[in-house]
């Protein structure tokens, strides 16, 4: 098995056991996420990283 899918398996086990409302707080954290990562690359997996780490900075 990859070892990115058993880290996403360990991690959607460890979400499953939050209360609902902090759940939600994780999806609503990754949609915003996501939509970050969709401002700033067309496509490009790294250079989205790369982008996101810097705007986590504020070096954006």
């Amino acid at each position: 098995m990859n070892p990115n899918n058993i880290e996403a398996l360990a991690l959607k086990g460890m979400l499953a056991e939050l209360p609902e409302d902090d759940r939600k707080a994780v999806h609503a954290a990754k949609a915003e996420l996501e939509a970050v990562i969709a401002r700033h690359t067309d496509g490009h997996g790294l250079l989205a990283v790369v982008l996101l780490c810097m705007e986590l900075q504020g070096n954006a």
